[in-house]
């Protein structure tokens, strides 16, 4: 923000500077908005935000993004053989997943 008023050649000293508390907490707010994931730093935040407000905090989804998100993009595409329960269950959760938008708003 401060380098974007520099560089249009506005004086600095009446911006507002603000502790990393209050950032986080406007942040926190900007998250809030619609659609879901806006204001994330980066695409695995993005997604967790999508899926908390979907309700899935507590879902497997949910805690691979949180915990294996790097794993997890390098095996997106890996496909399995179809006809079993728990490929049918696999690709119903696709389907689900594919809902997600990294790039809301």
């Amino acid at each position: 923000m401060i380098r974007a008023a520099e560089s249009v050649g506005r004086d600095t000293d009446d911006l507002p500077m603000y502790v990393d508390d209050e950032v986080e907490e406007m942040l926190t707010i900007i998250q809030n908005l619609d659609p879901p994931g806006v204001g994330a730093r980066d695409l695995r935040e993005c997604l967790m935000l999508q899926l908390r407000e979907a309700g899935l905090e507590q879902s497997v989804p949910f805690r691979l993004v949180r915990d294996c998100f790097e794993e997890l993009i390098i095996t997106v595409g890996v496909k399995s053989p179809s006809g079993s329960a728990s490929a049918q269950r696999r690709a119903a959760r696709r389907r689900r997943d594919q809902e997600l938008d990294p790039k809301p708003g």
